[in-house]
């Protein structure tokens, strides 16, 4: 259990309690007790020691140990118990199981003999309660970190190793082609070298959005979704040649308070993503639209008419490098770095607007962004 800068919290926030308390693993091994508790038990426990709770129990309390950490299993919430130690040392308090913690544990909590500290053992059994479960979102917060920088070094050394290699080969062989004097092959060559230096000022460009938008607040403003979309028609020009895709826009798109920067990569993200994955036996038609869903609410829907994908992969769109290319044949599907869809979600997020899709295999895909308008 780890606070934000990794330290644990557990020894110091139950050692702070006045009232004797111990954690215990889920087969009854203490893991942590405060000294109220050791004074107050008189056994002698040590961190690097395993120590079961019940052999320092009277042969009277041992069986009703066992039962009260079955019925704690079995119930939310705290159960009251006695118990009576070696040497006579009397216990009375309580105990409940922490499921929503991992690995999950047994909470012990005594009590003083004055009927007015019942209120205080509540409120410090609670906080010690919402502490454990705290600690425990840090700690996932930080597997959760720890992965991702590992999925993140993988996609890198990757995607940026690969363009470096065909750069490296491109200009050793168009080198030998200026030697031989082979002009045809040297162009070949340099055109190699260009488009995998495009590819590698592509990936870094799309890293850096995906950064910028993780760390940045939404400057929000009143814009014309359909102004937005026709500037990057504009924008876009050349890749709209390249792709032969043409832009429908069906009816008046809506006006919404948003961001300028990040809407304007939420749309040309969606459309390139439309273009990279057309279908070649016919020619892309990307449209853009609106659907009322109810007072208040409406969706924004990006539609493409290329290869689509299987709707069970949906969810897995908006993951960071997932990328859904695996059974395509089309080389610049293949080359993607899967960020682009996961910054769209990022950015829905940051304007606390909600994005998902829907296609069919052979179909085409459709991209929802639902908003909340006044």
């Amino acid at each position: 259990m780890i606070d934000e800068a990794g330290e644990s919290l557990t020894p110091a926030l139950i050692g702070s309690l006045v009232t004797p308390v111990a954690v215990l693993d889920a087969a009854g091994y203490v893991t942590t007790v405060n000294e109220a508790f050791l004074k107050l038990s008189q056994i002698e426990w040590k961190p690097e020691f395993p120590m079961c709770l019940g052999d320092c129990l009277s042969a009277e309390s041992l069986s009703l140990f066992e039962q009260s950490l079955e019925m704690a299993r079995s119930v939310s919430g705290s159960l009251p118990c006695r118990f009576v130690f070696k040497g006579d040392h009397n216990f009375h308090g309580s105990i409940c199981y922490l499921k929503e913690v991992e690995p999950a544990c047994f909470l012990l909590q005594g009590q003083q003999s004055r009927a007015e500290r019942y209120l205080e053992l509540n409120r410090e059994l609670a906080m010690t309660q919402d502490a454990l479960v705290r600690e425990q979102n840090v700690a996932k917060r930080h597997e959760a970190a720890i992965k991702g920088l590992d999925e993140f070094l993988s996609v890198l050394m990757h995607d940026i190793r690969s363009p470096l290699c065909t750069i490296w080969t491109s200009l050793q062989l168009a080198q030998e082609d200026l030697e031989r004097k082979d002009l045809p092959g040297l162009g070949d060559m340099l055109d190699s070298g260009s488009s995998s230096t495009k590819r590698l000022l592509d990936f870094v460009d799309r890293l850096y959005q995906n950064i910028r938008v993780g760390q940045s607040d939404p400057q929000l403003e009143m814009l014309d979704i359909g102004m937005i979309v026709k500037e990057l028609k504009v924008d876009l020009l050349s890749q709209f040649r390249a792709s032969g895709a043409a832009l429908k826009i069906v009816g008046k798109l809506p006006c919404v308070q948003a961001d300028r920067q990040l809407v304007r990569q939420l749309f040309q993200n969606l459309m390139q993503n439309a273009m990279k994955f057309r279908a070649p036996a016919r020619g892309l038609v990307i449209e853009i639209g609106t659907r009322s869903v109810s007072r208040g609410v409406l969706d924004l829907y990006v539609k493409d008419n290329g290869e689509g994908f299987p709707n069970e992969d949906a969810a897995r769109l908006f993951e960071r490098y997932h990328k859904n290319s695996k059974n395509s044949g089309n080389k610049e599907a293949n080359d993607g770095m899967g960020i682009g869809l996961a910054t769209c979600k990022l950015i829905a997020e940051k304007h606390k607007w909600t994005i998902r899709a829907e296609a069919e295999v052979g179909a085409g895909a459709s991209f929802i962004i639902r908003i909340p308008v006044e």
